[in-house]
């Protein structure tokens, strides 16, 4: 690659970030796109500033991999290729192998919270950390590195978890619930706090088997170090804001956030997680006992709320007392909805 095309990059991830809002993901990583082929990564083709396809040659259903996998060859037992880009730090890729990958750029030289973040993801994607059952984060499938850049390699996820397609039964959302909250349970064991946790809940496929959801994107995350006390385990404001402010993130934060006072991280995490799922379940009338929940973890007070191991017991609590007619039935999520009809 020649050095002027190194240079052309954005010096920080967040100019890396700024940078493609004018021009797309596609024309910021272009540069980069004969380093990653030697790796075996085709980049998609840009068809919209955000909008990425499976590159030109390449099948347009993605083979399987350990996180999906078709019940059939033909292309409508499984959904072409296509990839919503957020952000213009990560772009979509085939592997040699067929499979649909998403890069991501965790630091460049210079970067305040590169370095922890990938402590964090390698940390979480080791032999022994995938063992465990509930380690329900997007493991890191390679880093690779160039120059002052490091950029890891990432199954594609469908976006938008639980809000993309309405449950077909209460099972399901049971499932779904249980799946995050043990997720959290394992990070907070970890000493890792989110921090913040994900708008959107993670990608799953409900049509054909059983639904897989992953927690990612660690860039502000925080752990701990093994030997510290736990009422040491603080942190004050909000990584984000040596970027923008507290008003401009745009999405709801705990009290504590802006009281400029040392704050539990994991009970900002509680909240977090509490109004995603209040937001997509509140209109889900057929078990109140869910809605109370999501309640008790957006309290203003954070000693009155929940931990994330509290809130899943109480989530397995509610399961075991719901009648097996509404387990099976599909849950009214109090609109107009139905779920036959909805693509995916």
């Amino acid at each position: 690659m020649l050095f002027h095309q190194l240079r052309s990059l954005p010096a920080t991830v967040w100019e890396w970030r700024e940078a493609g809002i004018e021009t797309g993901p596609a024309e910021v990583w272009a540069p980069l796109a004969p380093f990653f082929l030697q790796h075996g990564y085709t980049f998609f083709k840009s068809t919209g500033w955000d909008i990425q396809k499976a590159p030109s040659g390449c099948p347009p259903v993605r083979a399987a991999d350990p996180y999906h996998c078709w019940t059939g060859t033909r292309e409508r037992d499984g959904e072409p290729s296509c990839f919503r880009s957020q952000t213009a730090i990560q772009i979509a890729a085939r592997s040699a192998a067929q499979t649909d990958v998403v890069i991501r750029l965790i630091k460049r030289a210079g970067d305040p919270d590169g370095d922890a973040y990938l402590k964090i993801i390698q940390a979480l994607s080791s032999p022994e950390a995938r063992r465990d059952s509930s380690n329900r984060t997007l493991p890191v499938i390679e880093v690779l590195e160039l120059e002052d850049m490091v950029f890891g390699v990432f199954p594609m996820m469908r976006p938008n978890g639980l809000s993309c397609k309405w449950f077909e039964t209460a099972a399901e959302v049971f499932s779904a619930l249980d799946q995050v909250l043990s997720g959290f349970v394992y990070l907070h064991g970890q000493r890792i706090a989110h921090s913040p946790s994900p708008s959107t809940l993670p990608g799953k496929w409900r049509s054909r088997f059983d639904a897989a959801y992953f927690i990612n994107d660690f860039e502000w995350s925080v752990q701990f170090p093994a030997d510290s006390p736990e009422t040491s385990r603080l942190v004050t404001g909000m990584p984000f804001e040596k970027y923008f402010t507290l008003e401009e993130y745009g999405k709801p934060l705990p009290p504590e956030v802006s009281s400029r006072q040392p704050y539990c991280p994991f009970r900002m995490d509680v909240y977090q997680v509490g109004q995603a799922l209040h937001r997509i379940f509140k209109f889900m009338k057929t078990i109140p006992d869910l809605l109370d929940l999501f309640l008790d973890m957006i309290n203003h007070d954070p000693v009155l709320r929940p931990t994330a191991l509290e809130a899943l017991q109480r989530l397995r609590g509610i399961e075991k007392r719901t009648p097996i007619d509404i387990l099976t039935d599909t849950p009214s999520n109090g609109r107009s909805f139905h779920p036959t009809k909805c693509v995916v």
